[in-house]
C-alpha cells in the first residue's frame, strides 16, 4: 500500500470484502465506507460479481442435475 491514508482505504474495499480484515481495520474500512462513494460503488460491484456467479454457478449445476436425470 502507498503512505497516502486515502489511498489505503480505497485498496482495503476489495479486502474488507473477502473477509481479510480484523479488527482496526475493519473498523477504518467500515468508517471509510460509510462517507466515500467510490469505495460504496466499488462494494456494490464485488457483491454483484459475486451473486453473478454464484447464479451461474447454480444455473449450471442445475442443468448438470437436469441432464443426469434425463439420461440416467
Amino acid at each position: 500500500m502507498t503512505s497516502e491514508p486515502a489511498t489505503e482505504l480505497h485498496e482495503l474495499t476489495a479486502r474488507y470484502f473477502d473477509g481479510e480484515l480484523e479488527g482496526a481495520q475493519e473498523e477504518a474500512a467500515l468508517a471509510h465506507l460509510a462517507s466515500c462513494a467510490q469505495c460504496q460503488a466499488e462494494l456494490g460491484d464485488l457483491i454483484g460479481f459475486e451473486v453473478a456467479l454464484q447464479g451461474a454457478a447454480g444455473a449450471a449445476g442445475a442443468a448438470g442435475a437436469a441432464l443426469v436425470l434425463t439420461v440416467g
